[in-house]
């Protein structure tokens, strides 16, 4: 006789298996990564056919299988429909699946990598503008990276060790980041040293080092006031995009969805 448990989780992918059946990947709280069957998911009347729709948290009933488990039964208990309803939000939404894809385990308790997940798509669909897609982007998947232990040095020099802090004062004023060394560099640094793969402003530096903070950033409260003026959209896009390649190059992995975002930005903006 099947073994049958119970959790809460939130489906990840999708793909058609057998004549109408669904093959999902659900990421539970209590079991991390699971791939279940939802029979006859994609048949019209299935009540399971909307239930299995990404992005769609339900409570389920399911049983362990010799290969694959079987979805008995799902309650919706969430959803994110501001996903839907704005392509940009749905691309950035996809991008985190695909992050959690890269963090979360089969068969492992994960609940704070869950909880965080499932708060950051609801910011992603309720509270993000157009102007702070990438600031919300770059915040998750800093938290995601930390709390998994891959966030990058971002105080110190991973060369020297030294503190670091933004120079407000210099226009001119530069600090390169390596994804080798896993975080910012002094600069110059020596020709015989791992590529610098961005310099990076004082502003850029300062947003990249307050993202730990668990609310949205707010620049305000700790960019001075001439150098708030000058802080634009394009600094945010910058430090996703310095956290995306360091992420990707630790986690051996490519964010099939950022290039349809950053497509979709150029597009809205």
């Amino acid at each position: 006789m099947s073994r049958t448990y119970q959790t809460e989780g939130i489906v990840l992918k999708g793909t058609p298996f057998g004549e109408a059946d669904r093959l999902l990947t659900i990421f539970s709280p209590e079991y991390g990564l699971i791939r279940a069957i939802a029979p006859s998911a994609r048949k019209p009347k299935s009540s399971l056919r909307g239930r299995t729709e990404l992005f769609v948290v339900n409570h389920f009933l399911i049983a362990t299988g010799k290969s694959l488990d079987r979805i008995l039964q799902a309650d919706t208990q969430q959803s994110f429909p501001g996903l839907g309803q704005d392509v940009c939000k749905l691309a950035a939404g996809q991008y985190l699946i695909e992050v959690i894809l890269s963090l979360a385990i089969e068969g492992s308790a994960q609940d704070q990598l869950y909880g965080l997940f499932t708060e950051h798509l609801r910011r992603l669909a309720e509270e993000s503008q157009p102007e702070t897609l990438y600031a919300h982007l770059a915040q998750a998947l800093f938290h995601c990276l930390a709390l998994e232990g891959f966030a990058p040095q971002l105080h110190r020099c991973a060369l020297s060790g030294e503190m670091i802090s933004p120079n407000f004062l210099d226009r001119q004023w530069r600090i390169g980041f390596s994804n080798e060394l896993g975080g910012v560099v002094s600069l110059p640094v020596r020709l015989d040293q791992p590529l610098i793969v961005k310099r990076l402003t004082a502003i850029e530096l300062s947003l990249l080092q307050h993202l730990s903070q668990s609310g949205l950033l707010q620049p305000s409260d700790f960019l001075p006031a001439s150098t708030l003026k000058q802080l634009r959209v394009w600094d945010w896009l910058t430090v996703e995009r310095v956290l995306r390649g360091y992420a990707q190059q630790q986690l051996g992995k490519v964010f099939k969805a950022a290039p349809l975002v950053d497509s979709l930005w150029d597009l809205d903006f």
